[in-house]
Parts: C-alpha cells; structure tokens; sequence
C-alpha cells in the first residue's frame, strides 16, 4: 500500500470512529430525552390532579399501584405533602403546589429544549461524516 492510501485509511478509521461516537451520544441523549418526557407527563397529571382537589369532594380513587384502585377520603383538600428538595418534605397549599410543580416542569422543558439541540447538533456533524467517509471509500476503491 501507499502512503497516500494508508493516510485515507487510517482519515476513514478516525471518521467512522467519531461516527460512532456520535452515534452512541445521540442515542444516550435520546434516553434522556424518554426519560425527561415521561417525568413531564406525570407532573402535568399531577398538576391536573392538584388543580381538581379545588373542585372536587372529599372523595378520591387512590392508584395503590399495578391499576388496582381504592376510594378513599380526604382529610385536607386545602393542602398537600410536596418534596421540597433533597428528600424533604414539606406542607404547601394547592396553588403553592402547583406553583412548585410549574417551576420544575419549565426546569424540566428547558433541559429537554437542550438536550434537543445537543441531538440536532450531533446530526449535523453526522450529515458531513458520512459524505466524507463515502469520498475516502471511493478514493481507496480507484
């Protein structure tokens, strides 16, 4: 072989390497991605759930997990138990709640609004890899 053609070898080695790179980063920002969009499904259902205790009665169906349900009665439907970081838990009235839960849904839309451009970021870079690699496979096939 070569020394031009070693050169091409070892350029197409480098770009397939950083395009799986890409690759494995893409698909890792994607969990994320799942992760963060389920999180945001739930404190949009908890927040539906905070804003109906204003209207509704003292009587709720509580998920006790695995869909089986039990009616059960509340005692305060003026206030609720909330994490207020790091595994503490304090006592908020509903509209503190939702305000609460509003604030992590924006931290939450905000990461997620990252983690999109990091992803449309990669995709680019991928976009120029792979006509490059394409050249230096048919440079080494002349």
């Amino acid at each position: 072989m070569t020394e031009k053609t070693d050169d091409t070898q070892e350029e197409l080695q480098r770009l397939y390497i950083q395009q799986q790179i890409l690759k494995h980063n893409m698909s890792a920002y994607s969990e994320q991605k799942n992760i963060i969009e389920a999180k945001l499904m739930e404190l949009n259902s908890t927040i539906n759930a905070i804003a109906e205790l204003k209207t509704s009665g003292k009587e709720i169906l509580a998920n006790l997990g695995s869909n089986v349900m039990i009616k059960s009665e509340i005692k305060d439907n003026e206030n609720v138990i909330i994490e207020i970081g790091a595994d503490i838990y304090g006592k908020k009235n509903l509209d503190d709640a939702i305000s609460v839960l509003n604030e992590r849904r924006d931290e939450l839309i905000d990461t997620n609004n990252k983690i999109m451009m990091e992803i449309n970021k990669m995709n680019v870079q991928l976009m120029h890899i792979e006509p490059e690699m394409q050249k230096l496979v048919e440079k080494m096939n002349k």
